[in-house]
């Protein structure tokens, strides 16, 4: 985490993670309080408390939370979210993982679901994630679904710790 001062120089901000989109798209997350930041063009505005853990923001003004139970969400401004996707229900025709209902943005957490810690989007059409175990997932906008990226032997390609893309879909 970095300290980062607000325009009141006696506060401090311990921002974990900052994706800046554009030059109007600034978001930052405080993993400890789980809080999300927006820059307002002077100052850091907290726009949800107790639920984000990561954010990324794309260059055409689409911006992805991770909340604080591994699931992706698409930020609509206001405070409005929208659930971003679902997964397939089957991998080489075996079980992936039980589904939350499409739209849905509860705070529940589903038993069985794949959970995302980390998320990198160029646009909305480029967008990665990975697990806590470092599984690398694609969203396939066409679809609205999550998908794994496969190893050539076709398990979930996995050990990624880091994860960028640009708006061109260059993965890194």
């Amino acid at each position: 985490s970095s300290d980062v001062c607000s325009s009141d120089l006696n506060i401090k901000l311990a921002l974990d993670c900052i994706s800046i989109g554009s030059k109007s798209d600034m978001y930052a997350v405080d993993q400890v309080a789980k809080t999300l930041y927006k820059h307002n063009g002077s100052d850091w505005a907290a726009i949800e408390t107790g639920n984000t853990l990561n954010v990324a923001a794309g260059i055409d003004g689409t911006v992805v939370v991770i909340d604080k139970n591994g699931i992706p969400l698409l930020y609509k401004g206001n405070n409005q979210y929208e659930y971003l996707g679902t997964l397939p229900a089957t991998i080489g025709g075996n079980p992936l993982a039980s589904q939350p209902v499409p739209g849905s943005i509860s705070l529940q957490t589903y038993p069985g679901i794949v959970t995302f810690e980390n998320i990198a989007v160029g646009t909305m059409t480029n967008i990665i994630a990975t697990t806590n175990k470092g599984e690398l997932y694609k969203y396939e906008s066409q679809r609205k679904m999550w998908l794994p990226f496969l190893s050539a032997n076709g398990t979930i390609a996995s050990g990624v710790k880091d994860i960028a893309i640009n708006a061109a879909g260059t993965k890194i």
